[in-house]
C-alpha cells in the first residue's frame, strides 16, 4: 500500500501542467498557414493574419494589437492558457477584435522539467485533437 501511494503522489506531481513563465511565451511564434503572433514583454502583442474562424479560414483574418495574460481556466480545461485580446488596427475589417484562449502545449507529461512545445486552439472536437498550432521562432 505504501508503494502504491508513492507511484500516485509521483505520477500525480507528474502529470501536473506547470504555469508557464512570462519568459516561455515572449517570442515570435508562427502558424503553419503563416499567421503570426510577437508577444512582448510588456504584456501586448502584435498578431498578423491570425484566422477570425478557425473551424472555416476562409472567413477571413484579423491583424493588429493585442493584450495578453497567462491565466488557468480550470472550469475549461486543465491547460495553462494565453488570453489573448486582439484589437484590429484597420478600419475596413469587419471585426474590430477578437479574444482567444490559447493553450500550452508541454513535452513529455508536462511536468516541472517540460518544455512549452506549442500555443493552439482545438478546431472542433477536443477528443479527436485536431489543433490549430503556433510554434515559436528560434530567436
Amino acid at each position: 500500500m505504501k508503494y502504491f501511494l508513492c507511484f500516485f503522489v509521483i505520477l500525480f506531481v507528474g502529470c501536473t501542467h506547470p504555469k508557464p513563465s512570462k519568459e516561455e511565451i515572449i517570442g515570435t511564434w508562427v502558424s503553419s498557414d503563416g499567421a503570426i503572433i510577437v508577444f512582448k514583454q510588456n504584456a501586448k502583442a502584435a498578431v498578423i493574419d491570425f484566422p477570425l474562424d478557425i473551424q472555416d479560414i476562409k472567413k477571413g483574418v484579423i491583424n493588429g494589437d493585442a493584450r495578453w495574460i497567462i491565466e488557468n481556466r480550470k472550469s475549461i480545461t486543465p491547460f495553462w492558457g494565453i488570453d489573448i485580446s486582439i484589437s484590429s488596427n484597420l478600419s475596413s475589417d469587419k471585426e474590430k477584435g477578437t479574444r482567444e484562449l490559447l493553450l500550452v502545449s508541454r513535452s513529455g507529461l508536462g511536468g516541472s522539467d517540460s518544455k512549452i512545445t506549442s500555443l493552439f486552439l482545438w478546431i472542433g472536437d477536443p477528443d479527436l485533437d485536431e489543433r490549430y498550432e503556433f510554434h515559436r521562432l528560434l530567436d
